[in-house]
């Protein structure tokens, strides 16, 4: 899957800034993101964030490849259950 470039993460004090992250899988809102190749973070913090970050949509810059991360499982159990109501 295509990189994705983030404008922003702010993690406790720290703020990383227009980075790229490989797309795991996508929620409600936000996007699963591995870091594990990406250079703007150290090894101490690639370990410290297991490798993934979340991001949210609002902090991503190309949108438009959004619609094409796979959605996660529990998005898929929220939607069986959101349809077993109606």
């Amino acid at each position: 899957m295509k990189p994705i470039t983030v404008i922003s993460y702010k993690f406790g004090e720290k703020t990383w800034k227009n980075f790229e992250g490989e797309p795991i899988k996508k929620y409600e809102h936000s996007v699963l993101l591995d870091i594990s190749d990406t250079e703007v973070f150290t090894d101490k913090e690639k370990t410290e964030l297991n490798d993934k970050i979340v991001v949210p949509f609002s902090r991503i810059r190309e949108k438009r490849f959004i619609k094409d991360i796979p959605l996660s499982n529990v998005n898929e159990a929220l939607n069986k259950k959101k349809a077993g109501r109606k």
